[in-house]
């Protein structure tokens, strides 16, 4: 087991051990307090652990967003200790507290910047940096702060950890991507996602990414740093470094954790009581309105009430359905990932697997994982050193569909279960399921229940990523780069209707669809350092091409005979729908990157790529996106030296400019629609203008 799964079963051991003496001592205490910065801000998520070495007694707990904590139920006696720690600050322990029978013990905690912090290693695109000497905006998370937060993709570990980084779930779907905005929305015509970066390989897919893999996470987030990504770097860019080997005997970990997901907040829906009440006092009043009689039976009105609500409120009808809570549920969530690392000086290797199982919250959902990783480090050379990194995976994915309307083609489970009405079942007393459709009180709609077991969308995908990397040190301060890489995708889905009452009849209708998309990438890249007296430079030039080609078809048909075979082979052959696509675009960029620093006060950086994108125009075929950033480190100045309320204060100035080519494929063209159409009675083939 890893270190924190281990730590975690001892603490719940030596609680379950030694607790029951602890409060024969006398009645809890409450031991609460405050963690501020040293600039006296409150520091939200720092790591609070009490100690009583005595009785063994541990409990830990984060601080809230105003940087408090509380404690409670603590036992009288001591002494205790407490352990305050947070990513980028230096960590304290305060010891020798005796805690008084009832009583309440209060602390106030300033905490300093980790000097390690500022040394810190940062990525910013082909290339590191330590984090002090940064002029451009870069948000980073470490390895610990990923894995501790269980998420089941990579972009979920940045909800609130990063400023200017935005993330918001699209959906409840299993695994689907929630949005991510870097510093707001940078188009309202083109794409509007981050550059994703995997190992060097730069991608716009990472659902295949093991969370537990990840060694570091850096983003980009100003265009002075993106834009040495040019054409990709106006909507931020992320990039992701995996775990790798190191030297000595082999590590075994296994990590696994398991939660569950629910709806935290639900819509409230009236009784059915009070729902029948509202549909009859809407039509009394609707005949008032239009001076109707509303005398004597409300069957016999003008616009009369229907019988099912006057038999609610008789009594006669005694259902109360909520439909909602039929077709959602508390989901569980599991994941499973053994890794092994080790090697020597000469080669070294990181190999990991994953198995995810995420339940989603409406029945029959679900999302399946499993991945492999392997990274190995050859140093073959004094001067040669290879890297190689290879990731396949492979996903199942069981949709629904959860958005729309409550019938016909757009007919979704959330939709249909929130127009139902309480007072009908969603099961018939034979046990098929009830059909709303020609009832009083009610539109014509798909029962939820049935839309949720009975409709068939599953979908696979097969993912392969790997790159190989040779670095040789031509000489002191030289080192050419070669990066060669290549990703695979092939996705195969299929869904299946039937024709049900249920569905109000509507005929059986199914689809298959597969896609197949190939990307590959070349970069070659020289990189030199040089530091004389107190100057320090290093520079970047290099050159990259990447290509990407899809292929894609899809297949319709209405023309199933029964419900018993839910694949296309049933149809003989009739396809209602289909076609057959191919999609390419490519890039081919150079680069170039200067950093200088004086003293480590004093930073210069420039840099400049030019890219040319066959989704340009032919026109405009390449584009220009330089950048310049200076910063000054005012808190080594001899004259800072003696204000102690602030620790580091760098200025920075910049400016870049960046693109977005995801503007779609041959966007820059006129195109033609092959469409359908009928004359004489039969259908026949022909074409239009699809875009100007």
């Amino acid at each position: 087991m890893s270190g924190a799964i281990l730590g975690a079963l001892l603490t719940l051991l030596m609680l379950a051990c030694y607790a029951p003496v602890a409060w024969a001592q006398g009645a809890p205490s409450v031991v609460n307090g405050m963690v501020q910065s040293s600039t006296n801000e409150p520091l939200a998520g720092v790591s609070v652990v009490i100690r009583n070495t005595k009785t063994n007694f541990t409990s830990g707990l984060s601080t809230e967003a105003n940087g408090s904590f509380t404690f409670t139920r603590i036992p009288a006696g001591g002494p205790y200790s407490f352990t305050i720690s947070a990513v980028g600050y230096e960590s304290q322990t305060l010891a020798g507290y005796n805690v008084k029978e009832g009583s309440t013990l209060s602390l106030m905690v300033k905490m300093g910047l980790s000097s390690a912090s500022l040394d810190q290693v940062v990525v910013v695109g082909y290339g590191t940096q330590k984090r002090k000497d940064l002029t451009g905006s870069v948000g980073s998370l470490a390895a610990k702060e990923i894995k501790d937060l269980a998420v089941t993709r990579v972009e979920q570990a940045l909800s609130g950890r990063v400023a200017g980084v935005q993330v918001k779930l699209a959906n409840g779907q299993p695994g689907s991507a929630p949005q991510i905005r870097i510093r707001g929305i940078g188009s309202i015509s083109a794409g509007v996602d981050p550059l994703y970066v995997v190992d060097g390989f730069p991608t716009d897919n990472i659902q295949t990414l093991n969370p537990n893999d990840i060694e570091s996470l850096d983003i980009l987030k100003d265009a002075s740093a993106t834009a040495i990504y040019g054409s990709r770097g106006s909507n931020g860019v992320v990039i992701i470094n995996t775990k790798r080997g190191s030297t000595g005997k082999p590590k075994i970990s296994f990590d696994t954790y398991f939660g569950l997901q629910e709806v935290t907040r639900k819509p409230e829906f009236l009784t059915v009581r009070e729902q029948a009440d509202y549909y009859y006092n809407s039509i009394r009043n609707r005949n008032i309105d239009l001076g109707n009689n509303v005398t004597g039976d409300p069957t016999t009105w003008a616009i009369r009430v229907p019988q099912t609500p006057l038999d609610v409120l008789s009594g006669k009808n005694t259902y109360n359905v909520n439909a909602l809570d039929s077709v959602l549920r508390t989901a569980p969530q599991q994941s499973y990932n053994l890794s092994i690392s080790g090697g020597n000086e000469f080669v070294k290797y990181a190999i990991s697997g994953e198995y995810l199982n995420q339940q989603g919250i409406i029945i029959n959902s679900k999302f399946q994982r499993y991945s492999l990783r392997a990274n190995i480090d050859a140093q073959l050379t004094k001067r040669l050193s290879v890297k190689v990194n290879l990731n396949p995976s492979y996903i199942i994915n069981n949709n629904v569909i959860a958005q729309g309307g409550g019938a016909g083609a757009s007919a979704s489970i959330i939709g249909s279960a929130t127009s139902a009405q309480p007072y009908y079942p969603l099961h018939n007393p034979d046990g098929s399921y009830f059909v709303y459709q020609t009832i009083d009180a009610s539109t014509d709609l798909y029962n939820s229940l049935a839309l949720a077991e009975q409709k068939k969308d599953i979908s696979t995908r097969t993912r392969i990523l790997g790159n190989i990397s040779a670095d040789y040190r031509l000489f002191d301060g030289l080192r050419l780069n070669i990066l060669v890489g290549a990703t695979s995708n092939n996705t195969k889905g299929s869904t299946f209707t039937p024709q049900i009452p249920a569905f109000l009849n509507a005929v059986a209708q199914g689809s298959d669809n597969a896609m197949s998309q190939y990307n590959w990438l070349a970069e070659y890249t020289a990189n030199y350092t040089k530091t004389f007296g107190k100057h320090s430079i290093a520079a970047l030039a290099g050159y990259t091409v990447q290509e990407d080609v899809l292929d894609s078809n899809y297949f319709y048909s209405t023309n199933y005979p029964n419900n018993l075979v839910t694949s296309l082979s049933a149809v003989s052959g009739i396809v209602t729908n289909g076609t057959a696509s191919r999609a390419e675009w490519s890039i081919v960029s150079q680069l170039a990157r200067v950093n200088y620093n004086y003293d480590g006060r004093y930073f210069i950086t420039a840099s400049i790529r030019r890219d040319g994108s066959s989704r340009f125009g032919a026109n405009n075929r390449y584009g220009y996106f330089p950048s310049a950033a200076v910063a000054w480190r005012v808190s080594d100045e001899n004259f800072f030296k003696n204000i102690g309320f602030i620790n580091e204060l760098k200025l920075r100035a910049s400016y870049g400019r960046t693109g977005n080519n995801n503007i779609g494929n041959y966007a820059s063209l006129a195109t033609i629609n092959y469409i359908k159409y009928t004359t004489g009675g039969a259908a026949v083939g022909g074409f239009a203008p699809g875009a100007i």
